[in-house]
């Protein structure tokens, strides 16, 4: 793999959280014409949903239960990491915790996502553009 580079998706993003049980036949009907990110994960207590503030303003009247937080901006990395890598995500965060910058780890089937607070953003991509130039690339 080659050097890691990260860069700030467009657009500002929300965190919700919904009961397990909420149906969201019509998000996940209507996702693949969703330009931005979209993140659907269920585990045993609630659905967690991560997905551009303007996709959910236009779905909020649906979920009046949600819990919602807003003003996250996502830093993708630009790798592609297989599973056999160990550590990077360990790395990333710890720079940002010694930073005190709270975040959400994000991952695909390729690579990874880091939700920062958008007051937060440009101090945390200052500090992973250092830590990606000062760091051995991941194998």
């Amino acid at each position: 793999m080659g050097a890691v580079g990260l860069s700030v998706l467009a657009a500002r993003g929300g965190v919700v959280g919904l009961p397990r049980e909420a149906s969201l036949a019509d998000l996940l009907s209507e996702g693949a014409e969703a330009e931005g990110l979209l993140s659907v994960t269920w585990d045993p207590v609630e659905a967690t949903l991560i997905l551009d503030e303007g996709r959910w303003n236009a779905l909020a009247g649906r979920y009046p239960e949600a819990r919602v937080a807003t003003g996250w901006r996502a830093i993708r990395f630009e790798a592609l990491f297989d599973f056999s890598v160990v550590g990077f995500l360990a790395g990333v965060s710890r720079v940002l915790a010694e930073a005190g910058i709270p975040l959400l780890c994000l991952s695909t089937y390729s690579t990874d996502l880091l939700l920062v607070r958008e007051e937060r953003l440009a101090e945390a991509v200052d500090r992973l553009r250092q830590f990606l130039t000062t760091t051995p690339t991941p194998r």
